[in-house]
């Protein structure tokens, strides 16, 4: 036993998944999506299992020198009850995807990992917008929220994904709206009613737009744009960047939307960051939900959008949610987890009824590193 639990801490600065500052017998969240309790090493037989394996077990924290996991059994040994919202994610694929070895000549990579090697991405938990969550503080530090107005009264309608400390990725339909251009960014930024949580909000004005060049308000296609704020961002617990999508995004995987946008179709929207699992859909089964229409003449395009939906339950991203990401947790082995930002909330039909349609970021790398990198 003593030989498994030095191995097991060696492999501790590789494998931390959970939230460190969660406690014994609190849940957590597996690498396969599914519930866990986080549980005392030595009372884990599945984590005692995969260490002998020379598997990794996620961490949740430490009691001394021992080790708090993410159990997939109770101590006593028997099986959890896991909530529906998490039964997406109990598949053999996880919402993680694996890079291949770290690729020097890759831009987005390379920033990637100056971001995030030394730091350990924790994941909770979380459920979504129309049936979603309340979003634990600091879980999704690269979230933004866009306004438009005036000063002494900020209208927050859209949102976005930091993608550096100088820009933000968007919907580029939310660069406008009826109460004018675009003009101000939060990060950090948690709960909207009250100035008490537990956030740090940082807040800019725009210095610049860059909507896609192949744009056009009377179209759906190309709803991608980028925001250069007033000043770079300080990276802190609760604003840091995520990273761009390298590979496509096998449909099996589990991504993840957020946003403080409506709640119900018709209803309020929703003052505390709400996030949610969603599923893709296929492209046959969208195209043939969505048609064809004035403003994507087309149809749904697979080169550069994706359709996700609650996979059987009622989630969805709804108005307010625009331009936020839709993201899955990545992984490599010279820095642990980090998320990235595979899609932008573009449009969908009466919001938990039918599939959103999200632009598909990986289309559009090459455009994104020339404006955010020019000199890189």
């Amino acid at each position: 036993m003593r030989v498994l639990l030095i191995i097991f801490v060696v492999y501790v600065n590789m494998s931390v998944y959970c939230t460190t500052s969660v406690e014994e017998k609190e849940f957590c969240l597996k690498r396969d999506g599914s519930e866990g309790l986080c549980t005392h090493f030595l009372d884990c037989s599945a984590a005692i299992e995969e260490v002998a394996k020379r598997g990794h077990p996620e961490i949740c924290g430490f009691e001394g020198i021992y080790p708090i996991v993410c159990c997939s059994k109770t101590p006593t040994g028997e099986d959890l009850q896991l909530s529906k919202s998490l039964e997406l994610n109990e598949q053999d694929n996880s919402n993680l995807v694996s890079f291949t070895p770290f690729d020097e000549n890759n831009l987005s990579l390379r920033k990637c990992r100056d971001i995030y090697q030394n730091v350990k991405y924790p994941k909770i938990p979380a459920h979504a917008f129309i049936g979603g969550r309340n979003s634990p503080a600091k879980e999704y530090p690269y979230m933004a929220l866009l306004g438009f107005g005036e000063s002494n009264n900020i209208l927050w309608q859209c949102g976005g994904s930091l993608i550096s400390l100088e820009f933000v990725l968007t919907a580029a339909h939310c660069l406008s709206s009826r109460n004018g251009d675009l003009k101000y960014v939060r990060l950090g930024e948690l709960d909207l009613s009250t100035t008490t949580d537990d956030a740090d909000p940082q807040d800019f004005t725009v210095k610049q737009t860059y909507p896609h060049p192949n744009y056009t308000s009377v179209s759906k296609y190309h709803d991608i744009a980028l925001v250069k704020l007033d000043k770079p961002a300080r990276l802190t617990d609760y604003v840091r960047p995520a990273c761009l999508p390298l590979t496509e995004v096998p449909s099996e995987l589990t991504p993840l939307g957020m946003g403080w946008g409506l709640t119900s179709v018709g209803g309020e929207t929703a003052k505390i960051l709400q996030t949610g699992y969603l599923a893709f859909k296929s492209y046959e089964d969208c195209r043939k939900v969505y048609g064809t229409a004035f403003d994507y003449k087309e149809g749904i395009l697979e080169e550069f959008q994706v359709c996700a939906d609650g996979g059987g339950e009622i989630r969805d991203t709804c108005q307010g949610d625009s331009g936020g990401p839709l993201e899955l947790i990545n992984s490599d082995y010279e820095f642990n987890y980090f998320p990235e930002i595979v899609g932008i909330t573009s449009f969908g039909k009466s919001c938990g009824k039918v599939a959103g349609v999200y632009t598909k970021v990986k289309a559009y790398i090459p455009w994104i590193e020339k404006i955010v990198w020019p000199n890189s």
